[in-house]
């Protein structure tokens, strides 16, 4: 694929649709990778526990767990 010219005002850059769609892989797998980094430790937590307790949605003790020990 070829880059797109984009343009704002003076200012232009070139964008390629690849580079775009590797940086958009690459951000995903960090972030699950930083997610299911969150459930293992003394206290085991599943993953839907560990994003429900990110959300606000989380008990008291897997807020603990999560925000302040992990």
């Amino acid at each position: 694929m070829s880059a797109v010219a984009l343009r704002v005002g003076g200012l232009s850059t070139r964008i390629s649709p690849s580079a775009v769609a590797l940086g958009a892989v690459a951000w995903a797998l960090a972030l699950g990778v930083g997610a299911v980094s969150l459930t293992v430790g003394d206290f085991p937590m599943p993953l839907p526990e560990v994003l429900a307790t990110l959300a606000g949605d989380g008990t008291l003790l897997s807020y603990d767990v999560v925000v302040r020990n992990r």
